[in-house]
């Protein structure tokens, strides 16, 4: 779909073209495509970024599942902007967005919780994410102990779902002749408007 990017073909709304790249990423020769570079900037303006792995994409924007009590926690506490790209380098394909993140319900924060893999959930909550480490072997064996039990831990209150509202999507599409193709979507006033950007 749209592998041109031609503009009298590509929807009003970028979140439709970003779901079918999504879809061609899942189906092709691509490790992990739902993960993406997460970036966000402290109360000082220090960048940071992290690969976070995609939940859902629907007509809400991308939510993706976190601790609030790590840096990137602390960074959206002060600053809710965010940025997040996602390359595809078997398909020649990338997508840069930048938006405005906020906490999702309890509900469906409970439902991604019980969603995670028990393994994922038993590392989250064996681990203090972010903090000095001075015992693997502990860190390793409060997780086996959580698998072990096999009981489904409620949530931590610190894990918690998040919204990405995009407020720009920008697709690239790479050539061989570096003549790469690019549309760049932006939101305001209500409205996405769209247009094409030179290599």
């Amino acid at each position: 779909m749209l592998d041109d990017l031609v503009s009298e073909e590509l929807p009003a709304d970028p979140v439709p073209l970003l779901r079918c790249w999504l879809e061609t990423a899942r189906t092709s020769n691509v490790t992990d495509p739902d993960s993406g570079v997460f970036a966000t900037v402290d109360s000082d303006g220090r960048p940071s970024a992290r690969v976070l792995h995609l939940r859902r994409c629907d007509d809400r924007g991308l939510v993706f599942f976190i601790n609030r009590s790590t840096r990137k926690g602390r960074d959206l506490e002060g600053n809710p902007r965010v940025a997040l790209t996602f390359y595809w380098a078997p398909l020649l394909r990338q997508v840069n967005i930048t938006g405005i993140s906020q906490t999702a319900s309890p509900a469906e924060s409970d439902l991604l919780w019980r969603e995670g893999s028990s393994t994922g959930r038993a590392a989250s909550l064996a681990s203090r994410q972010g903090e000095p480490l001075s015992d693997e072997q502990g860190l390793r064996h409060r997780a086996k102990e959580i698998v072990d039990a096999g009981t489904m831990q409620p949530r931590p209150s610190t894990h918690q779902g998040l919204l990405l509202t995009p407020e720009t999507v920008e697709f690239w599409l790479g050539r061989r002749d570096r003549l790469h193709r690019r549309v760049h979507y932006s939101f305001a006033g209500g409205e996405w408007t769209h247009w094409s950007l030179q290599p």
